[in-house]
């Protein structure tokens, strides 16, 4: 195994250029946290490979290169990009054939002063970390991507069991348009205390709005869970109230850690379940005595919307696209 220095934070193995490289190349680059593997051949350098890991490879190509062979070592053995600099007679660089046979990152013309060398292997570290980068950046891309569609099939999935009761919102703006003209209150929820007050805040606002009894009792406790559960999980937390008329609005919001959202199901059609970081029993609760609820909830808190008529809405079924309807 090749030696390398733990304080080194780059790898280039150089292939076939014992005579350049003992020109001080090794101590040129170690400024730079670069080791330089020497390797006098392609063969030693394939029994190395696994050893020396290296960010770049910088070869002495000629004519009796191994082209083929060595750009399928590289692709079927590295993990990550490895930008290929090859060190070519001037010469060879006229001749076409041999260039596009090659097809290395970079074709440079040799001799090569020290200095030169050395902004070169530079230049192919600085591909290697900008290709990583465009590979992180569509690996992360690939993966939002995944998991916005499992998201729009729990939204839609929900939506049609709950017969349109529930929507899973994915995106802030897809939430109801706030009317501020028809606030009615607001308050904060920062403790225990809060909770009580909420509660009657809410109740004064439908009593004087004629409700019955039983409904403003089911109301109460619909919101009251909702409280509950940003007093549990996230301390502190937002209710507002809106009268649209015909109904009314209560948002409730926070700033906690958000829910895991492939536990929503369960807390939304599972009676009794609960689990740590979820929107527990509670949710179920306000699932039954609600009319429709929003609920958007991601990692800096989480939002539920609840519009809530006089009189209890009778469940609509919802026709999917294909034109069936839920059950």
């Amino acid at each position: 195994m090749l030696p390398f220095s733990s304080a080194c934070e780059n790898c280039v193995a150089v292939i076939g250029l014992a005579d350049f490289v003992g020109r001080n190349i090794t101590e040129s680059l170690l400024p730079f946290g670069i080791f330089v593997a020497e390797i006098s051949s392609v063969t030693d350098f394939y029994k190395e490979f696994k050893n020396i890991n290296p960010d770049a490879v910088i070869i002495s190509a000629d004519k009796e290169f191994p082209v083929s062979g060595f750009k399928s070592f590289m692709l079927q053995n590295s993990d990550e990009y490895i930008p290929v600099i090859a060190l070519i007679e001037s010469g060879l660089l006229t001749d076409i054939d041999f260039i596009s046979q090659c097809g290395f990152d970079v074709c440079v013309p040799v001799p090569l002063d020290t200095d030169s060398f050395c902004r070169w292997v530079l230049g192919a570290l600085n591909i290697k970390n900008r290709m990583n980068e465009i590979k992180q950046y569509e690996c992360n891309e690939l993966a939002n991507n995944n998991i916005r569609k499992v998201r729009e099939v729990y939204r839609d999935v929900i939506l049609a069991v709950t017969q349109d009761k529930l929507r899973l919102i994915l995106e802030p703006d897809e939430l109801p348009a706030r009317q501020e003209h028809l606030k009615v209150s607001e308050m904060s929820i920062t403790e225990v205390e809060d909770l009580v007050v909420s509660k009657q805040m809410l109740e004064d606002c439908l009593i004087k709005s004629g409700w019955g009894k039983s409904r403003v009792f089911d109301v109460v406790v619909s919101v009251s869970e909702a409280i509950s559960n940003v007093l549990k999980h996230a301390g502190r937390g937002t209710m507002i109230i809106y009268n649209l008329q015909d109904y009314y609005q209560v948002w409730v919001c926070d700033n906690g850690k958000g829910i895991e959202f492939s536990d929503i199901p369960k807390s939304a059609l599972q009676k009794g379940h609960s689990s740590k970081n979820s929107l527990g029993m509670g949710f179920y609760i306000m699932m039954e005595l609600a009319d429709k609820l929003y609920l958007y909830t991601h990692t800096g808190g989480t939002v539920i919307v609840m519009d809530i008529f006089p009189e209890k809405q009778p469940t609509q079924p919802v026709i999917c696209e294909a034109g069936f309807t839920s059950m």
